[in-house]
């Protein structure tokens, strides 16, 4: 099995569909499953259940009979109960690679890839991988802390870090319509984050 960096305490697990199986992080992961022919769609169907007790929570199926293992799974989905595993499918392999990352990153959890036999779907893999790989100046969090408020971190800041210098934007432009917005700065003057104040940030 191949192990690709995958941005921040995460990985991209690609093995070969007869390989045994190994969870990419000893916990919950997203899976992407090839789909090419029936004879493959019957054999990644087989090893299902053994991916959901490793720990997947999530499948993309990919490649020209995408759909039909899709369908393969969600019967597989009904009739071992599994009702918080998620099956979901594209035919384009660029595009299902893909909405995976996407996926697995919008949820924090690695991929395992049962591509290793498929040297086009694992060269996008290790492609796509890497413009995940964000170094730790340029991440960008999002924190909603309250239905209509948020907090915006910039690059890596650890918790409890105070900014050295505050700047609201009325101070900047002017009278505006729209939530209060204050910007951050460090001591060096670089902008570490952004708070959004909505209406809800009276009320507390």
């Amino acid at each position: 099995m191949t192990r690709i960096s995958f941005g921040k305490d995460r990985v991209v697990v690609v093995g070969a569909l007869a390989s045994s199986l190994l969870s990419p992080s000893r916990a919950r992961f997203v899976a992407l499953l090839p789909a090419y022919s029936e004879e493959e769609c019957a054999a990644v169907t087989a090893r299902f259940v053994e991916l959901v007790t490793l720990g997947c929570c999530e499948v993309w199926c990919v490649g020209p009979e995408a759909l039909a293992l899709e369908l393969l799974l969600r019967d597989c989905v009904k009739q071992e109960a599994l009702s918080d595993v998620r099956v979901e499918s594209d035919v384009d392999e660029e595009m299902g690679c893909n909405l995976c990352l996407a996926r697995a990153t919008q949820l924090h959890m690695s991929v395992l890839a049962l591509a290793g036999h498929r040297p086009d779907l694992a060269a996008i893999l290790a492609r796509e991988t890497a413009r995940y790989d964000v170094p730790p100046a340029h991440r960008i969090a999002f924190e909603a802390t309250g239905p209509t408020s948020a907090y915006v971190t910039l690059g890596e800041r650890a918790p409890g870090t105070r900014s050295a210098k505050q700047t609201w934007l009325h101070e900047l432009i002017g009278p505006h319509r729209g939530p209060d917005i204050i910007f951050d700065f460090a001591s060096d003057g670089a902008v570490i984050g952004i708070e959004i104040l909505g209406e809800d940030a009276e009320e507390r």
